[in-house]
């Protein structure tokens, strides 16, 4: 067996959408609580400081200009295979 968790950590509150201070403290919080096995973010930002050292895999799709930013995997698992699909003409 294994646990897999999905979170969409809305840029671990880059722009202060939420008026808690410690939201990206909180996310990280929860994410060692819960300690799944394979853990996959949306709107996920590589520059948090957010402990993901329990996890020896990681993959991630990052896009933008000023912040990057995207999708992310970590994995307690080896990631055999990664990749993403490309849709040309969406906003």
């Amino acid at each position: 067996d294994f646990t897999v968790m999905n979170y969409n950590v809305r840029l671990f509150n880059l722009y202060d959408w939420i008026k808690d201070k410690n939201t990206d403290e909180s996310i990280g919080s929860l994410i060692k609580k819960s300690n799944p096995d394979v853990l996959t973010l949306q709107e996920y930002r590589p520059d948090t400081d957010v402990d993901f050292s329990q996890y020896k895999y990681k993959f991630e799709k990052l896009s933008g200009k000023k912040v990057k930013n995207g999708q992310a995997i970590f994995s307690k698992y080896p990631i055999v295979n990664s990749g993403s699909v490309e849709f040309p003409n969406t906003s």
